[in-house]
Parts: structure tokens; C-alpha cells; sequence
């Protein structure tokens, strides 16, 4: 197996939507690598970057709204990978308590604050909170990305018993808006 792309030279996380999205990738692609074939130098690839970002990542601009969905992409991919990397014993429990503080601190108040574009944003955030919930061991926060998607199962999995039009919990609360003006409605 080949060397996953390695994260460029920089002591610095990166600060453009595009970087933050590539680092994400390879943090999580050498991840799952380390864990599949446990060749060290996955896990060093993967522990650097997170290190970079556990130190010097200083939290997302806020941007009309763009910030909370690049919270979610981003989020959805470290946090998973921090939790995959918990299992290499090479990572100094230092560091991986910094990476911990800087989801705290520059990823939970973005992904707390719910999207009011559309259900997929909502999704994208849970799917981060919940993760790094995970890594972070936060019952807390695991159990408010739990809230939130119970508050948007109906509009996603709506049963007729549940009568009504259902209420999607965010989006104006406007399901046909939601879902572009449907003309028909099918429920199980």
C-alpha cells in the first residue's frame, strides 16, 4: 500500500474552507489505513495532523451560515478519525487532550448552533456533534445531537400514525418548503 498524502509542512491548522476540507481527508483516510493495516506510519501521518489542529486551530469565521455546515463537513471527518486514532498507543495523552479542548472550544459552538438553511446542513452537524461527543466522551453533547435528530426524524421518516403534517423542527417549520412544494405525500 502506497503512503497516504501527508499534510504539508505546516505547523499551522489551515484556514480556508478548501485546506480545511483536504486536511479532514487525510486525517481520516490515514486513519482508517493505520487501523486496517497497521503500518505506524498511517498513524503518524494522522496524529500530525490532528496534533496541528489540536494547537492551533482557532475556530471557523462566521459566514452567513457557511461556517455551521464547515463545522459539520469538518467535524464528521476529524472527529471520527480522533476517535480511530485514540487506539494507537504512540499518541501522547497531551496531545490528544488538546485536540479534545479545540473541539470544545472552536467546533461544539458551531455545530450547537442549528442551521436554519436546510435539514442536510442539520444533519451534517449532528453527525459531527455526535462524533466528537464520542471522542470527547461527552454524554452531554452526544445526547443533544440525539435531540436534534429525533427533532428532524419526522421529516426525513414520517409514519401516517403520526398524523398531520409533520413538524421538521427547523426550516420555518415549513415542510413543503423543506421538501420543494411536493405534490403528493407517501407515508408508511
Amino acid at each position: 500500500m502506497k503512503v497516504l498524502a501527508t499534510r504539508n509542512k505546516s505547523t499551522v491548522a489551515p484556514t480556508t474552507e478548501t485546506a480545511q476540507k483536504n486536511d479532514a481527508r487525510k486525517v481520516y483516510a490515514n486513519a482508517l489505513a493505520w487501523y486496517y493495516t497497521g503500518d505506524v506510519k498511517y498513524a503518524e501521518n494522522a496524529i500530525n495532523i490532528l496534533n496541528v489542529w489540536g494547537t492551533t486551530f482557532e475556530g471557523f469565521p462566521s459566514a452567513e451560515g457557511q461556517n455551521l455546515l464547515q463545522g459539520g463537513w469538518i467535524g464528521s471527518l476529524l472527529g471520527p478519525a480522533a476517535e480511530i486514532m485514540r487506539g494507537y498507543s504512540g499518541w501522547d495523552p497531551a496531545d490528544m487532550a488538546k485536540v479534545q479542548t479545540m473541539f470544545r472550544d472552536h467546533f461544539y459552538p458551531v455545530l450547537n448552533t442549528a442551521s436554519t438553511w436546510n435539514g442536510n446542513v442539520d444533519l451534517t452537524q449532528i453527525d459531527a456533534m455526535m462524533s466528537i461527543a464520542v471522542f470527547n466522551d461527552d454524554e452531554t453533547e452526544f445526547n443533544l445531537g440525539l435531540q436534534r435528530m429525533e427533532a428532524r426524524f419526522p421529516a426525513y421518516f414520517y409514519l401516517e400514525s403520526d398524523g398531520g403534517v409533520p413538524a421538521i423542527g427547523g426550516d420555518g417549520d415549513d415542510i413543503n418548503k423543506f421538501w420543494n412544494s411536493p405534490t403528493e405525500w407517501w407515508m408508511a
